[in-house]
């Protein structure tokens, strides 16, 4: 049976990813909290973990870096190192020399050019040698005993070789927590080959060791071992210290051990359990004689998967039993279940083609009996809705990951800019979808550069002020109207309104006669390549980072405005759907032909009298609406549609808006508001203009979903361009 470890690797690469953003956001925590034991044991757990994963996969360059930065941790968990803002600065950069490390084992890249200099800054704070790290983890240590003496007994189980765990990481942990160290490795369970059982066949090891550490430290040592290997510790008498490892085998008399023996003896160990012996079966051999051992051909038996399945189950009974041992109430825990999200995106797409199905029944059965109601029909639509909402809620995950990720942005680039800056966040718990999620990172990284390098002051400006010195970023997130919306505000000095419309007029976007709201002036900054920097830095000035927000939130069907107020801040709320598999949309029919308009994206309804419509020369057709201009487009005419309706004294508009600009669409008719599953066409067609996809209508018709954005691009090319230029219409929307 061959296996496929790709696929482990990949949950690997997730897990260790979720560890690395728990040991960041841990070591952010450090910095105020003062080393607070529970922030520092949360950080040490993600290092064991991604320590001994690795190691499984023979990810060497990852476990001994990992290794290294666990024994930094552990002294600060003992006490023995303070968490100072410089040891800090070290940690964090660890996380990205190892987070580097290993986005290189799973795209094969070389490893981060900081990966040396890294290494031996934390040997350094360990005060161990590079010289003493590179020896092996089985290496003797003199010390001078001081401290408490312990025996421990430790013989791993079959779960334990099985699952990939090395006994030598364990064993140098507690060498590293010793003054005094002193280990045999009892092999005499060994039998000749011929007799020998893959499942009982491991190494026993008797340790003894001195250490100023608790007990408890050293049962964490063991903290992710399995039930059965779990080491007996009790205290003994105190002895000198021994200057090398002993090892035991058999009846024979205790040698001074080598590295490679013990490694031999944990090889013979796995190759058992791993591999298949070949031996002859005339005869037993005798010590002197030369066995052959195969290559391994089947890694994993149905034997080993009962056995871990045993352990497991054994593992939740432990768990179920409680600290008080029988009669313990038992505790209720949630588990969870790694599901790949291309399966689970067929799953949802699925439901989706069942919700349309079923729609399309239910209208054909209203069709054909329509004073009859099929009470069956309404349970089965029932049923199926709420099936669509439990599959939609599986891929609903906090923001809380994305705000995290920004801590460190504010905390790294405060710190270069020499600003004093706070970020407080609400909302980390409101859910979102994960595909959402994912591409809102970009976005909000590039506005929360922004509020810290434009908006933000130097402290000595801010007291010139009369503000605090300290700045004050504030991400939020809520739920609103059955749409996802996050803000970024700031209490810094605010857009600068002359100059933003100065450098505008300087590049040609807009003429001095255009009359800009304040609104538009500041949508100027999602202009391509647009910034109002005097000169390009390593963090802002190329003004890219603001046109990487307006794609962004466009390609999620968001929309994004700005309210600014000089001298006191700037506020940015980014409007989201909650998922991109369904959308609530406003039915409309133009011509012949059904659309729907993302209801996110309306206003209102009304019904404007010709006489309330003018025309601009050169500029297309426009209405009042109470006191605003509001550019008006004729939707028949821009994806030219053969006309339908009378010529009537009454034009039925949807109001809508999009990035803090309102236009207004010529309908023929207000179907309802539907909520539609939506169907990505480039899948299968080109990227169409004015069209952010498609969805199948309870008749059976397709209506396309329209895309406000790229309708008013598309009007000014039509002749139905709105009021203001076109440059400023499009570089407003764009």
């Amino acid at each position: 049976m061959q296996i496929d470890l790709n696929r482990f690797r990949a949950a690997f690469y997730e897990e260790a990813g979720e560890h690395l953003e728990n040991m960041e956001a841990g070591l952010l925590a450090l910095e105020t909290s003062g080393g607070d034991s529970e922030v520092l044991n949360t950080i040490f757990r993600a290092a064991h973990s991604i320590k001994g994963a690795s190691a499984t996969f023979g990810m060497d360059q990852v476990a001994r870096f990992t290794h290294v930065l666990e024994n930094l941790l552990d002294r600060m968990r003992e006490g023995e190192i303070l968490p100072t803002i410089d040891l800090c600065e070290l940690l964090l950069k660890s996380t990205d020399v190892l987070s580097g490390l290993i986005q290189a084992e799973k795209n094969n890249l070389s490893a981060p050019p900081q990966l040396e200099d890294t290494f031996r800054a934390l040997q350094q704070y360990s005060s161990v040698s590079a010289a003493t790290q590179t020896k092996s983890l089985v290496s003797a240590m003199v010390a001078t005993p001081a401290g408490q003496a312990y025996e421990i007994r430790f013989r791993p189980s079959a779960a334990f070789f099985h699952s990939g765990q090395n006994p030598l990481f364990l064993i140098d942990e507690l060498r590293q927590l010793s003054t005094a160290f002193e280990v045999q490795a009892d092999v005499s369970r060994i039998p000749s080959l011929s007799q020998m059982d893959a499942e009982v066949c491991y190494i026993s090891w008797s340790i003894r060791l001195t250490t100023a550490s608790s007990e408890s430290a050293l049962r964490d040592v063991f903290m992710f071992v399995d039930d059965e290997s779990t080491p007996t510790i009790q205290q003994a008498e105190k002895s000198s210290a021994p200057s090398t490892i002993a090892v035991s085998i058999g009846e024979t008399t205790t040698v001074a051990a080598t590295a490679a023996l013990v490694t031999a003896a944990l090889v013979t160990a796995a190759l058992v359990t791993a591999a298949e012996v070949s031996l002859s079966p005339a005869a037993t051999p005798s010590p002197d004689t030369t066995v052959a051992v195969t290559q391994p051909t089947e890694v994993i038996t149905e034997s080993i998967a009962t056995e871990r399945r045993s352990v497991d189950d054994r593992r939740v009974e432990k768990k179920s039993s409680g600290a008080g041992g029988q009669g313990a109430p038992t505790s209720t825990s949630s588990e969870t279940v790694r599901v790949d999200r291309e399966r689970l995106d067929k799953m949802i797409n699925q439901i989706g083609e069942l919700v349309i199905g079923t729609s399309m029944v239910e209208q054909d059965w209203s069709r054909f009996h329509p004073d009859m109601e099929l009470a069956a029909l309404v349970q089965l639509g029932k049923i199926v809705r709420d099936l669509q909402e439990m599959s939609l809620s599986l891929r609903m995950v906090p923001i809380a990951a994305s705000f995290q990720k920004m801590t460190r942005i504010v905390r790294d680039l405060s710190h270069r800019l020499g600003k004093q800056i706070h970020l407080q966040t609400e909302g980390e718990d409101t859910e979102l979808d994960k595909t959402v999620v994912d591409q809102i990172g970009d976005p909000l990284l590039h506005m929360v550069r922004n509020s810290v390098d434009h908006g933000i002051e130097l402290p000595e400006e801010r007291i010139a002020a009369g503000k605090s010195p300290e700045g004050t970023i504030c991400l939020k997130a809520y739920h609103r109207g059955g749409n996802f919306i996050i803000e970024i505000q700031d209490d810094g000095k605010g857009l600068d309104r002359d100059r933003i419309l100065r450098k505008a007029i300087e590049r040609g976007l807009v003429s001095e006669n255009d009359n800009l709201s304040d609104e538009d002036i500041y949508s100027l900054i999602f202009a391509a390549g647009f910034s109002t920097a005097e000169q390009v830095t390593d963090v802002s000035g190329r003004g890219v980072g603001m046109d990487v927000v307006r794609r962004n939130v466009e390609a999620l069907q968001g929309s994004i405005s700005i309210r600014s107020q000089k001298g006191k801040g700037c506020r940015m709320i980014v409007r989201l759907p909650l998922t991109l598999a369904i959308l609530d949309g406003l039915l409309v029919r133009v011509a012949n032909d059904s659309y729907v308009i993302p209801l996110l994206s309306v206003v209102e309804s009304i019904n404007q009298k010709d006489r309330d419509i003018k025309a601009v020369l050169s500029k297309g057709e426009v209405i009042t609406l109470r006191g605003e201009i509001v550019p008006l487009l004729r939707l028949d005419r821009i994806l030219n549609l053969r006309q339908s309706h009378d010529t009537t004294d009454s034009n039925l508009l949807v109001i809508v808006e999009d990035q803090g600009r309102k236009y207004s669409l010529a309908v023929d008719e207000l179907l309802g508001q539907q909520q539609v599953v939506i169907k990505n066409l480039e899948a299968n067609f080109q990227k169409v203009p004015g069209v952010a996809g498609a969805t199948i209508l309870g008749d059976g018709r397709v209506a396309l979903i329209l895309d406000i954005n790229g309708i008013s691009a598309l009007s000014s090319r039509h002749g139905s361009s709105p009021a203001s230029s076109s440059n400023t219409s499009d570089l407003a929307l764009a």
